[in-house]
């Protein structure tokens, strides 16, 4: 009987084991996925933020000068 006993916790301990491991891959790829998602999120706002330094510098290259604080610009 008690090696019955053993045999069933050593069985339960390796199926608890498979459970974590199961649990840790898929939260690997979750956070891989994340990770990438991240990096696009990133490289869309330092595009933005190009974008935004391309249109204030047309501006100010124009023939016109305008003084810009903010998202407010008057011309001068």
């Amino acid at each position: 009987m008690e090696s019955y006993k053993k045999e069933i916790a050593v069985l339960h301990e390796k199926n608890v084991q498979s459970s974590i491991n199961e649990k840790t891959s898929s939260l690997q790829v979750n956070l891989e996925t994340l990770k990438q998602e991240n990096f696009r999120l990133n490289q869309e706002v330092q595009n933005s933020k190009t974008d935004y330094v391309k249109d204030h510098y047309r501006i100010f290259s124009g023939t016109r000068h305008w003084i810009c604080v903010g998202k407010a610009c008057i011309m001068k």
